[in-house]
């Protein structure tokens, strides 16, 4: 069971064939690099801010005021604000994020449950990557939780519970 970046690390493992894996559940995984307007004005304007608070006096409050901007941004709930926040996390995470594995999802032949939360935001891991993973797993049935964002196992915990055990009674 993976979710979000514990999904994207789940489906390598699935992909590359490491273990024989009897099951896999995706939790609004992050096999997909998204690539929406709003993504990209997140990613130039924290780089442009960046560059242009390192040459002035407030340099020494970047952290501070990164973290504001990510609030504002209702980027918060996610793990990103933490891992920014640690420099040897953070450059790993950078070189994860330029990872897109969902071109390479065809190759996961172990039966998966893709577990979705509808409103995930568009920054994060969208529904539509839901629907795209049950399109390239072939051994996959997706479960679209309504009303639910990114932290689908969390904000409706028995209807998961119900799923992974009937998943795993059918393995």
């Amino acid at each position: 069971i993976g979710h979000s970046f514990g999904g994207q690390i789940a489906a390598r493992i699935a992909i590359d064939a490491l273990y024989k894996l009897s099951g896999l559940v995706l939790v609004d995984a992050a096999v997909a690099r998204n690539n929406s307007y709003s993504t990209i004005f997140n990613i130039t304007v924290a780089r442009l801010g960046k560059q242009l608070i390192q040459k002035t006096p407030m340099k020494h409050f970047y952290r501070q005021l990164r973290n504001h901007y990510y609030r504002l941004r209702k980027i918060e709930a996610s793990d990103y604000l933490q891992i920014v926040n640690n420099p040897p996390l953070a450059e790993t995470l950078s070189n994860i994020m330029r990872e897109d594995l969902l071109s390479l999802c065809y190759k996961i032949n172990t039966p998966t449950l893709l577990f979705w939360g509808e409103k995930d935001p568009p920054e994060l891991t969208p529904l539509k990557y839901g629907h795209q993973l049950a399109k390239s797993i072939k051994k996959s049935r997706l479960v679209v939780i309504p009303n639910v964002g990114h932290f689908s196992y969390l904000e409706a915990p028995d209807r998961f519970v119900i799923e992974v055990q009937q998943f795993t009674k059918n393995l």
